[in-house]
């Protein structure tokens, strides 16, 4: 018998943080910011660095999103899509939790 996880949907009203075994890491001697979590590791855009270095477990994306678009003034509604975008992507593959 097979058990199917139901996929997590990112939302607005989400509030994400990394999953218990995974944890944004500055890995020095590549000099790249990565997500590391078991046998795996996701090398990380700038765009994405931003974005997961305000994860903090307590903030909803439509919150961080709005923080992005005022730091670089960009329009909220493009920022929080393409968080959205982001986080389930990371979401999918079961680094990030909401």
């Amino acid at each position: 018998m097979t058990v199917q996880r139901q996929r997590l949907l990112i939302d607005g009203a989400s509030v994400p943080t990394f999953a218990a075994h995974a944890r944004l890491h500055h890995d020095r001697a590549g000099q790249r910011w990565v997500v590391l979590a078991p046998e795996r590791m996701f090398v990380l855009d700038e765009a994405a660095v931003e974005v997961l270095q305000r994860i903090d477990g307590r903030r909803s994306v439509a919150s961080l999103s709005a923080e992005l678009a005022d730091s670089f003034g960009a329009p909220q509604a493009e920022v929080e899509t393409d968080v959205i975008g982001l986080l389930q992507e990371l979401a999918d593959k079961m680094v990030i939790t909401a």
